[in-house]
């Protein structure tokens, strides 16, 4: 969460910039559509002018009702987890031709079964920018923002920037950026890239640097960066993107010089047994490859989306058990603060995830998901299964089994193996949007 008197300041910069606009008319109030989507870096500068002379102002919302109850066979007991309304909030502000402001925020109000606290609220602000140029030749963007970095679709070691991690079960949606100033210098078909990345502060502490190149070679993309901030492990990274006929595929690496983690260690001279470590002079490889197929027929009545991925994680542990065999210990590390929840986060080297989906079945309504993912290194994984239902744009129900395994204390299974089944009902409405011609 940003501090207010921080959120106050952008706000701020966004009015004053707003207000300093030349008078415009109002045309075309109101109308349906869908969110401008952002244009993908490095797409040429023609159509980016035409969206520059457009409309000066675009202000947006979306509302969105999730219910859902689920059933865990570990104890026999319904749970109702409640109501879930959500409305995206947008404001989309062209000022002048090499001008553009953006902000987006999310708002979700939360109902609970619980009697402490049945109904919170909450709005997080998840883009807020400002987009500028010189000479259409360098383009820069200053803000919170959303950073296309990796590559890798359930997972990503190459995404060294953004706040938030791909979640492997929903892996597009969009996720937390950092605050930073990016620069984009475009080359032909190439792109060069630097971001100065701020954890909030604009002391030297806390400011990170991070240059990036991608070069389009033939059908593949090569990207190349690396990451600078003081106090924290350099890493350098590269990227691949190409096909294989109809087939995706992808590929990441990173190596670093040291690691922002702490590690347990076997000690036969502690009282545990176990000790935590820094490991600041090794080298640490991080590697993942993947692929995505989609199939179509020409009737319609089969479209079959596979995707599959391996993870070696550099920084995990050859035996991962070393966790999940000492929780007394673990526990002591962390409440004394030697230890953190992020020290412990992917303790394998090896992890496979993959799915397999089935949208509109023979051209019907239902729709069909199958997913797992799986930490070699411990034996432990999750599989899902699910179904859903989908008559309208606006309206969607699912079903679906979960199974974790693994031993107790592994990643996936940490208070052991369990089965859930769940259904949700979501409602959305279309987006709502308010247009202010020049």
């Amino acid at each position: 969460m940003w501090h207010p008197k921080r959120l106050i300041l952008w706000i701020s910069v966004l009015i004053v910039i707003i207000q300093s606009a030349p008078a415009f008319a109002q045309e075309d109030l109101f109308f349906h559509g869908s969110v401008i989507e952002e244009l993908d870096e490095g797409q040429g500068t023609a159509l980016d002018r035409d969206l520059l002379m457009g409309d000066i102002l675009e202000l947006g919302a979306d509302l969105g009702l999730d219910l859902s109850t689920s059933l865990i066979w570990t104890d026999t007991r319904s749970q109702i987890s409640g109501a879930d309304l959500k409305s995206n909030l947008s404001l989309d502000a062209r000022p002048s031709r090499d001008l553009r402001l953006f902000a987006k925020g999310l708002l979700t109000i939360s109902t609970s079964s619980g009697q402490d606290e049945p109904i919170s609220s909450e709005f997080r602000v998840t883009e807020l920018f400002v987009d500028s140029n010189i000479g259409d030749r360098v383009f820069f963007r200053a803000g919170k923002q959303t950073v296309n970095w990796g590559v890798g679709y359930f997972m990503s070691p190459a995404d060294i920037i953004n706040i938030a991690r791909i979640d492997p079960q929903n892996p597009e949606a969009q996720r937390e950026g950092p605050l930073s100033l990016k620069a984009n210098v475009p080359a032909g078909s190439h792109n060069l890239y630097l971001y100065i990345i701020s954890d909030g502060s604009l002391s030297r502490e806390g400011l990170a640097l991070a240059p990036k190149a991608e070069f389009v070679l033939g059908k593949s993309e090569v990207g190349v960066g690396g990451f600078l901030k003081k106090d924290c492990a350099p890493r350098a990274m590269v990227t691949l993107s190409t096909s294989l006929g109809k087939t995706a595929v992808f590929g990441e690496g990173v190596l670093s010089y040291g690691s922002d983690k702490r590690f347990i260690v076997y000690d036969p001279e502690s009282p545990f047994g176990i000790a935590v470590v820094d490991r600041d002079d090794e080298f640490f490889v991080q590697g993942t490859l993947g692929f995505r197929h989609t199939f179509r027929d020409e009737e319609g009545h089969f479209n079959l989306s596979l995707a599959g991925q391996y993870l070696y994680n550099g920084e995990g542990y050859d035996d991962a058990k070393i966790i999940s065999q000492n929780p007394i210990a673990i526990g002591f590390f962390l409440n004394e603060g030697s230890l953190s929840h992020a020290d412990l986060a992917s303790p394998g080297k090896h992890y496979v995830a993959a799915s397999a989906s089935w949208a509109k079945m023979f051209r019907s309504d239902v729709s069909t998901t199958a997913f797992w993912l799986g930490n070699l290194s411990d034996g432990s994984g999750m599989a899902n299964l699910s179904a859903s239902w989908s008559p309208s744009t606006y309206v969607t129900g699912s079903i679906g089994l979960t199974k974790t395994y693994g031993g107790s204390g592994t990643e996936y299974a940490r208070y052991g193996e369990s089965v859930a089944a769940y259904a949700r009902l979501s409602l959305k409405t279309q987006g709502f949007y308010w247009r202010v011609a020049r």
